[in-house]
């Protein structure tokens, strides 16, 4: 997938979290977040246990952390930090990363975003197809998003509410 290049070197089994913003990032913004998922990341601790974990931006609205849990398992007060960074993220940009009324998908070098649930009531709505395309962040580890990260939406959780 277009944009997880960082990401290449965590293995298969790591477990990820995946935040997005229905708007995009300024350039400016961008580059502030970039700083502060490398310096958390890099700093991440669990129990005491450096974590190995990186994180991304992916087209200037979506975060993704990735955690090797072989290395170091994270929980509780960890998971809670990370979710702190997104916030701090949110706060900076101004943006929301935490909502998850919204369903994205790529169209080109690009993401289209829609409140899902304005979509359950719109049958004739271009993205209501079958064979269309969106990122699903019900995914749990980096594998799952490598092999299936974007799947059409009569195969996503999405399906099952409109």
């Amino acid at each position: 997938m277009a944009g997880t290049d960082i990401l290449f070197k965590m293995p298969d089994h790591s477990r990820i979290w995946i935040y997005a913003s229905p708007e995009p990032l300024s350039v400016e913004v961008a580059e502030q977040a970039v700083k502060m998922i490398d310096d958390f990341t890099a700093s991440w601790n669990s129990h005491g246990e450096q974590v190995v974990a990186r994180g991304i931006l992916i087209h200037a609205r979506m975060i993704i952390l990735a955690v090797d849990e072989e290395k170091a398992a994270v929980s509780g007060c960890s998971i809670d930090s990370s979710v702190q960074l997104i916030r701090s993220v949110g706060a900076y940009s101004g943006l929301d990363f935490l909502s998850r009324d919204y369903i994205y998908r790529p169209v080109g070098d690009d993401i289209e975003v829609e409140r899902w649930s304005e979509l359950r009531d719109q049958a004739d709505h271009p993205w209501v197809q079958d064979d269309v395309e969106i990122y699903d962040f019900m995914v749990r580890t980096l594998g799952e998003w490598r092999r299936s990260g974007l799947k059409p939406i009569s195969q996503s959780w999405l399906q099952r509410v409109m």
